[in-house]
C-alpha cells in the first residue's frame, strides 16, 4: 500500500522543474551576453536544484505510486522535460556536449513518457502552466539543434526541425484554449503564453544555426531566418500584455508558479542574444544584455520567495 508524501516535500508539485527551468535560461542569457562567473554560479544552482528534484521525484514513485502517476498525467509534469533540457544546452554552450547528449537522452526520455497522457488530458480552458506542453517538446528541439552545430551530427536536424513543429502545433491548440482572465488571475504562470513563443523562436535559430554551420539544406535558411524572426516579434507582442496584468492587479505573495515567471523573462533575453549574434543586431544584443540583468533581478527576487517558503515550511513540519 503506497504512503502518500507528507513534509515539505508534499508541496513539490509537477510544476517544480519550472525553477531549474528558470535558473538555467537566466545562467544561459548571462553567458550568452558575457557574464560567465555569474552565468556559472547560477548553473551550480541549476544542477543542484535538478538533483535535488530528482530525488524528490523518485521517492514520491516509490513512496506513492499512484500520487506520482496523478501528477505526471499533467502538462505542467513536462517542465521536467524543459529543466532537463535546458540544463544540456547550458552545458552545451559552456563547451560540454558530452554532458548536453546525456542529458539530451535523459529529456527525449521523459518526453516521450510524458506527453502522451499530458496531451489526454489537455483541460477544455487552459492556463499558462498548460503551455509547459509546447516548451517542453520546444526545449527538445533547441537542445537536440545545438547538439547537432556542436557535435557535427547532421542527423540531428530533422528530429529537431519536427519537435519544433510538433512544439509549436501543441501552442497553437493550448492557445484556443487559454482563458484571458488568466492574464489577470494567474500566479505567474501566465508569463508563459509568451515564453513558450520565445523558446519556439530559439529553437528557430538553433535550426537555422545548425544548417548553416553544417550546410545542410542550403535553401532552408531564409525560411527558417524568418519564422525565427517573426516568432521573436510575436512573443515580444506578449510582453506589454503580460507586463499590464501584472499592474493591473499586482501578486506580490510567493507562489511557486512565480518560477514561471522568471523562465520566459530569461527566455527573452537568450533568444534576443542568439538572434542578434546570428542577425548582427546591436539593438538585439542591447536588449538582452539588458534583459539579462532584468531576469537575474527577478530570478533573486523569486528565489527569496522560495528560501522565505521553504524555511516556513520547516518549521511547520516541525511543530
Amino acid at each position: 500500500m503506497s504512503a502518500p508524501t507528507r513534509g515539505p516535500v508534499a508541496h513539490v508539485g509537477p510544476s517544480a522543474g519550472a525553477a531549474v527551468m528558470g535558473t538555467g535560461i537566466v545562467s544561459t542569457a548571462l553567458e550568452l551576453t558575457g557574464r560567465h562567473g555569474v552565468a556559472d554560479g547560477l548553473l551550480v544552482v541549476a544542477c543542484a536544484l535538478w538533483v535535488a528534484l530528482a530525488l524528490v521525484a523518485a521517492g514520491r514513485l516509490v513512496r506513492d505510486p499512484a500520487g506520482a502517476a496523478r501528477g505526471a498525467r499533467a502538462a505542467e509534469a513536462l517542465s521536467a522535460v524543459a529543466a532537463t533540457c535546458v540544463l544540456g544546452s547550458r552545458f552545451v554552450i559552456g563547451g560540454h556536449a558530452g554532458v548536453g547528449a546525456v542529458l539530451l537522452a535523459a529529456g527525449a526520455a521523459l518526453w516521450a513518457a510524458l506527453v502522451g497522457p499530458a496531451l489526454r488530458a489537455l483541460p477544455a480552458r487552459a492556463h499558462g502552466g498548460t503551455f509547459l506542453i509546447a516548451v517542453g517538446t520546444e526545449s527538445v528541439a533547441v537542445l537536440a539543434a545545438a547538439l547537432a552545430a556542436a557535435r557535427d551530427a547532421a542527423w540531428l536536424l530533422a528530429p529537431a526541425a519536427l519537435l519544433a513543429l510538433l512544439g509549436a502545433a501543441f501552442y497553437l491548440d493550448v492557445l484556443r484554449r487559454f482563458d484571458p482572465r488568466e492574464l489577470l488571475r494567474g500566479h505567474g504562470d501566465q508569463w508563459v503564453v509568451g515564453g513558450a513563443l520565445a523558446i519556439t523562436a530559439l529553437a528557430g535559430a538553433e535550426l537555422q544555426q545548425g544548417a548553416t554551420t553544417l550546410g545542410v539544406v542550403p535553401g532552408v535558411h531564409d525560411a527558417l531566418r524568418v519564422a525565427t524572426i517573426a516568432l521573436l516579434v510575436a512573443a515580444a507582442a506578449w510582453l506589454p500584455v503580460l507586463v499590464a496584468g501584472e499592474l493591473a492587479r499586482p501578486r506580490p505573495r510567493y507562489d511557486a508558479r512565480r518560477w514561471a515567471s522568471v523562465f520566459p523573462v530569461g527566455m527573452y533575453a537568450a533568444v534576443a542574444a542568439t538572434v542578434g549574434r546570428a542577425e548582427g543586431s546591436t539593438l538585439l544584443s542591447d536588449v538582452a544584455r539588458a534583459g539579462a540583468w532584468v531576469a537575474l533581478a527577478v530570478w533573486a527576487v523569486v528565489a527569496v520567495g522560495l528560501l522565505r517558503a521553504g524555511a516556513h515550511a520547516l518549521r511547520s513540519a516541525r511543530a
